[in-house]
C-alpha cells in the first residue's frame, strides 16, 4: 500500500463524499465512445454538414480512406449547373470527383466554403434516403491531374 494514501480506520468518521466514487464520474471501461462522423447509430443518411468557416472539407467516401482537404489548398470547383449531378473540387495534390443527385446545394456550401462534411451514401453503412434530400452516390478521388470525365 502507498504511504501517501491511508483508507481511514472503521471508528474514524470521515465525511462519506470524500472517500466514495463520484456517481458523475465515468468509471473504467464505461466511457462513451464519441458518436461516429461517418455512421451515425440509426444509420440516417446526412449528405453534408455546414459550419462556419471551417478550415477543412472532410471527404468520406466508402470505399476510399477519408480525406481532410483544407479549403486554402481548394484551386478550383467544377461543376453541374443545370442539373446537379456532379462537381470536381481540384487541389494541387488531388481532384476530387462527385456524382449524386440534387448537389447544387452541397456546391453552393463548398462554394461559401461552409461546407465541412461530405458523405458518400452506400446501402451498407445507410438507410435509403429520404426524398428531397441531395444524395452522394460516388466519390472518386485521384492524383492531381487525373480528373475523371462525366459520361452524359
Amino acid at each position: 500500500m502507498s504511504r501517501g494514501f491511508e483508507w481511514p480506520e472503521a471508528d474514524e468518521q470521515q465525511p462519506q463524499g470524500q472517500w466514495q466514487k463520484r456517481k458523475s464520474e465515468p468509471q473504467r471501461g464505461e466511457v462513451e465512445a464519441p458518436p461516429s462522423l461517418v455512421v451515425p447509430a440509426n444509420r440516417v443518411y446526412v449528405p453534408h454538414e455546414e459550419h462556419q468557416r471551417p478550415e477543412d472539407l472532410i471527404i468520406f467516401s466508402a470505399t476510399q480512406p477519408a480525406q481532410a482537404a483544407a479549403y486554402p489548398h481548394l484551386e478550383n470547383h467544377s461543376f453541374d449547373q443545370f442539373h446537379g449531378k456532379f462537381f470536381t473540387l481540384f487541389y494541387r495534390i488531388m481532384t476530387v470527383h462527385v456524382t449524386g443527385q440534387g448537389l447544387l446545394e452541397i456546391v453552393y456550401h463548398i462554394i461559401t466554403r461552409k461546407c465541412a462534411i461530405i458523405r458518400e451514401w452506400h446501402r451498407d453503412l445507410y438507410d435509403p434516403p429520404r426524398r428531397g434530400i441531395p444524395v452522394i452516390e460516388s466519390v472518386t478521388i485521384s492524383p492531381a491531374g487525373d480528373a475523371p470525365h462525366d459520361e452524359r
